[in-house]
C-alpha cells in the first residue's frame, strides 16, 4: 500500500499547518480542530515503481504464477509479456483509464484480477493465469462522499495545559488481489454417460418422428 499523509492540528495556536495538504486557521481559545482546506500537495512520480505478485493455486496440485524459466527483468505487457507477474504501477492505472499521479494524491482501490483456466490432464497439462485490472472505488468526486481511499487517525497530547490532538489524514493506494479459476480433467465414465444420454435422446426423437409420419 502506498501512503501519503496530511496533518491537522487543534489547540491554542495561530498559524499555518503544513502536510500533504495545508490549511490556515486561527484559534483564540481552546478548540478541537480547525477546518481543513484543500491547497497544493507535494507531487512525486511513483508510476515507475514495480509490484511483484506470487500466487499459488491449489487444485490437484499447486500451480504457481512464477515459472522457473521466468525472466526476472521482465515487466507485464498485455501483448508482449502477458504471463509476467511484475507490474509497473503506471501501466496498471493506464489499463483502467486512470492517471497514476491523480490517484496518488486522492487515493484509490485497485483490483488485480487473476483468472486461471486449467486443463489438468497429464498428456496436455496447461494452467496459466490471465491478468486484468479494475478500479474498485468510486472515483467520481461529485457522486462519492469520500472519493478515493483515505482514513484518519489522531495522536493526543497536552500543550499549555490544554488537551491537544494531531489529526492525521492518510491517503493511499490499496491493491486487492481477486483470484478466479476453473479446472477440468477428462473422465471416461462421464463421457460414457454423456454418449448414452445423447443416443437415448436421438432414439426418442426418431420414435416421435415415426409416429408422426404414420398419422
Amino acid at each position: 500500500m502506498l501512503l501519503a499523509t496530511q496533518t491537522n492540528l487543534g489547540s491554542v495556536w495561530k498559524g499555518t499547518v503544513q502536510g500533504c495538504e495545508s490549511q490556515e486557521a486561527e484559534s483564540l481559545g481552546p478548540s478541537w480542530s480547525p477546518t481543513t482546506t484543500l491547497t497544493n500537495c507535494y507531487e512525486r512520480d511513483g508510476s515507475h515503481f514495480l509490484v511483484e505478485m506470487f500466487v499459488c493455486l491449489l487444485l490437484i496440485m499447486c500451480r504457481r504464477n512464477i515459472y522457473p524459466d521466468l525472466n526476472i527483468t521482465c515487466t507485464f505487457d498485455k501483448t508482449q509479456n502477458p504471463q509476467c507477474p511484475i507490474f509497473r504501477l503506471g501501466d496498471i492505472f493506464r489499463e483502467t483509464g486512470d492517471n497514476f499521479s491523480d490517484v496518488a494524491i486522492q487515493g484509490g482501490i485497485m483490483g488485480i484480477e487473476i483468472y486461471w483456466d486449467c486443463n489438468l490432464d497429464s498428456w496436455f497439462h496447461r494452467c496459466q493465469p490471465k491478468y486484468s485490472f479494475r478500479r474498485l472505488d468510486d472515483k467520481t468526486t461529485n457522486a462519492a462522499l469520500y472519493p478515493g481511499y483515505n482514513f484518519r487517525y489522531a495522536k493526543y497530547y497536552k500543550e499549555l495545559n490544554f488537551e491537544t490532538r494531531t489529526l492525521i489524514k492518510v491517503f493511499g493506494i490499496r491493491f486487492d488481489i481477486l483470484v478466479f479459476g476453473i479446472g477440468g480433467k477428462f473422465d471416461i465414465i462421464q463421457l460414457i454417460v454423456y454418449i448414452g444420454s445423447t443416443l437415448s435422446y436421438f432414439g426418442l426423437v426418431r420414435q416421435s418422428l415415426s409416429q408422426a409420419l404414420q398419422k
